[in-house]
C-alpha cells in the first residue's frame, strides 16, 4: 500500500482529501503543521508528500529545501497543494523540486489522477 503524508494547516481540506486518498487505497498520514515533519519523514517514509505552503512554523518552500538537501529524502516527489495561485509561489516551487503544483479548491478527481500520474 502506498503511503501519502499530507502537510497542511487546514483540517476541513484535509479530511476531504483524506477519504478520497484512503477510497483509492491509500495509506494517509497527516500533519497539521511543519514542527514534526522531518521526524515523520523519516519514519514513515512516504511514497509521496501533498505540502501547503502557508503552515505555523517553516513554510512550504523552507520544507522543500530541507527535502533537496537530504540525499534519501529528495526522491520522494512532492505535490504543492496551496491556495495561492501567483507565479512567483510556482516558479519558487517548481525551482525547489515539487513534482506538481495544485491551486486549491480542486476536485478530488483531479488530485487522485496527479497522485497516481506520480506514484501508481
Amino acid at each position: 500500500m502506498k503511503k501519502i503524508l499530507i502537510i497542511d494547516n487546514d483540517a476541513g481540506a484535509t479530511n476531504l482529501i483524506e477519504v478520497a486518498l484512503r477510497k483509492e487505497g491509500y495509506q494517509v498520514i497527516s500533519l497539521n503543521d511543519s514542527v514534526q515533519f522531518l521526524d515523520v519523514i523519516v519514519s514513515e517514509r512516504p511514497d509521496l508528500i501533498l505540502l501547503d505552503h502557508k503552515l505555523p512554523g517553516l513554510d512550504g518552500l523552507s520544507i522543500l529545501k530541507a527535502l533537496g538537501a537530504d540525499r534519501e529524502l529528495s526522491s520522494i516527489p512532492v505535490i504543492f497543494f496551496t491556495a495561492l495561485g501567483d507565479i512567483k509561489t510556482k516558479t519558487a516551487a517548481f525551482e525547489a523540486g515539487v513534482k506538481d503544483y495544485i491551486t486549491r479548491p480542486v476536485h478530488p478527481k483531479e488530485l487522485i489522477f496527479r497522485v497516481k500520474n506520480l506514484i501508481g
